[in-house]
């Protein structure tokens, strides 16, 4: 599939070109700054308030636990070896320090997925804007002007496009419409 878009950037090179009626119509190109319109609209709808209020919280909680595991370990170095409540509190405090660990996995692995769900429905909502401007400005194609990431839920077809626009090197300023994306994206 790599080699298919790789070998696709000389045909969108001469799509640059579009053949009507036996003329020759220049295209109309666009940038647009991703990492911006995610950041800009993140911003100003909240998107990602509740999400970093739930880790704050879940952290919170997290460190409570660690600081019983700690009181554990202080009972823990005051026991008599070989004692059967040395053991019995030795299995305990092994029990909370996995279980700690597991915690704090989910912890992080829930909030990842939970902000690339998040990204990726902000990529859609710039995706549809983008279309929208350009079909109403005349423009034929949008390039990516900077290397924001990719949401780590993004589909195939999306990574796809991605990896084709980010082959543009340079683009003057004249064209980037972030800002006519943005404004509609905060409709």
């Amino acid at each position: 599939m790599k080699k298919w878009i790789l070998a696709g950037f000389p045909l969108l090179a001469l799509a640059s070109i579009v053949l009507l009626g036996g003329g020759v119509r220049e295209q109309k190109v666009a940038v647009i700054d991703m990492e911006e319109l995610v950041n800009a609209y993140a911003s100003e709808k909240g998107a990602f308030d509740d999400l970093n209020n739930e880790k704050r919280a879940r952290s919170i909680a997290l460190a409570q636990k660690s600081d019983a595991i700690e009181t554990l370990e202080q009972e823990l170095s005051i026991l008599k070896p070989n004692s059967n409540e040395f053991y019995e509190l030795g299995k305990k405090v092994q029990q909370e320090k996995a279980a700690f660990t597991f915690e704090r996995r989910s912890m992080e692995r829930d909030h990842d997925r939970e902000m690339g769900s998040l990204v990726a429905e902000i990529y859609e909502i710039a995706n549809k804007c983008v279309a929208a401007h350009a079909a109403e400005n005349g423009i034929d194609m949008v390039f990516l002007k900077t290397a924001a990431d990719l949401p780590r839920e993004a589909g195939k077809e999306f990574i796809s496009r991605a990896i084709v626009m980010r082959g543009l090197v340079f683009a003057s300023d004249a064209l980037d419409v972030t800002e006519a994306i943005k404004n509609r994206m905060l409709k």
